[in-house]
């Protein structure tokens, strides 16, 4: 129950910057285009941590356009790219049977990202962490 308050009051938190985003001119977004990523990538983030059906669709838009856009932001491009197969994983999780193509797809995505030697260490064993902790059949 904690944990779940904590994915609410996060998910809340991201939907409030996500809808002052949307607000903002095309100016104040483009000045800021790292900013508005990073805000779709944590909203995309934590609605797939709340695995709520009815998110999918929000999740999934906000994810691909980070994916989308990871070429223009190096520095991110991993976290965008992780944050993409995360909610790919997250939503194919929830009817395994139905999406699990899918979901092996996502699982496939997740482990190149973690082999690839290019990619800083400490990055890769915090996001391991995670997937092994959710999903130890698949990443352990």
């Amino acid at each position: 129950p904690e944990v779940r308050a904590r994915i609410g009051f996060a998910v809340t938190h991201a939907q409030d910057a996500y809808e002052h985003m949307l607000k903002a001119n095309e100016q104040t977004r483009k000045q800021n285009g790292k900013l508005m990523y990073d805000i779709q990538s944590n909203l995309a983030y934590h609605l797939a941590a709340r695995q709520e059906k009815s998110d999918y669709q929000l999740a999934h838009c906000n994810a691909k356009d980070v994916y989308d856009s990871r070429q223009k932001y190096p520095e991110r491009k991993n976290d965008y790219t992780e944050v993409y197969w995360w909610v790919k994983i997250r939503y194919a999780s929830l009817d395994q049977l139905r999406h699990k193509k899918e979901f092996d797809h996502a699982v496939n995505e997740i482990k190149k990202l973690l082999s690839d030697i290019e990619i800083d260490d400490d990055w890769k064993d915090s996001v391991r962490k995670k997937y092994e902790t959710l999903y130890p059949a698949d990443f352990l």
